[in-house]
């Protein structure tokens, strides 16, 4: 009993784990390597696609506390 137990919470959690992963969002970028960036000090934010706006603020908020960490 204790192994069926045990093999059914292993299989939830590996769907689970599979399951959140497919659901990811997809994450882009591109620059150009020709351009030295060492001499801009200014950046700004275009459209940020989200399923959820609290987590775009959290994610733009983050990386801004780091980019003015920076300088």
């Amino acid at each position: 009993m204790k192994i069926r137990l045990f093999c059914a919470t292993f299989l939830c959690t590996a769907l689970a784990c599979l399951a959140s992963t497919a659901s990811a969002d997809t994450v882009r970028a591109d620059r150009n390597h020709h351009i030295n960036f060492d001499q801009f000090h200014t950046y700004s934010w275009g459209t940020v696609k989200v399923s959820n706006p609290f987590d775009a603020d959290l994610i733009q908020g983050a990386v801004s506390h780091q980019l003015q960490n920076k300088g």
